[in-house]
C-alpha cells in the first residue's frame, strides 16, 4: 500500500514570550493560534487505523517566517496513511575485510630502522 496522504492543518507558531527557564518550549501556539483539527482530517487519520496493514501519520513540514515584528514558525501538517515499509530503512553497512595477514614473521619488523 502506498502512502496515502490527505488533509492538512496549518498555523503559525510564536515565539513564547513566558519562557523563564530552560524546561519551558521557545515557540508555542496560543487561545487564538491553536491548531485546529477539523473533520475531514480526523477521518482521515481514523481510516487509516481501520484499514489492515496502514498506520495513521502526521507528515510536519516548518517554515521560518516574521509576523508582527516577532521571528515566527509557520507548521502545516499532513494526515497520511503509511505502511511500516514506508519507513526508510538503514542500509545494512557491509562487515569491513579484515586486513590481510603479513608474510613477514613479526620480529622481522622490529628490526627494520625506518
Amino acid at each position: 500500500m502506498p502512502k496515502e496522504y490527505g488533509p492538512t492543518i496549518a498555523g503559525t507558531i510564536w515565539p513564547n514570550d513566558y519562557k523563564t527557564t530552560a524546561a519551558h518550549p521557545a515557540f508555542k501556539t496560543s487561545n487564538k493560534y491553536h491548531l485546529k483539527v477539523d473533520e475531514a482530517f480526523l477521518k482521515h487519520l481514523v481510516q487509516a487505523l481501520r484499514t489492515e496493514g496502514a498506520e495513521p501519520r502526521i507528515a510536519v513540514a516548518v517554515w521560518e517566517n516574521a509576523e508582527e515584528g516577532k521571528n515566527t514558525l509557520y507548521v502545516k501538517l499532513e494526515a497520511v496513511a503509511g505502511t511500516p515499509q514506508d519507513t526508510p530503512q538503514p542500509e545494512p553497512q557491509p562487515e569491513p575485510e579484515p586486513e590481510p595477514a603479513s608474510s613477514f614473521p613479526p620480529e622481522i619488523h622490529d628490526d627494520i630502522p625506518f
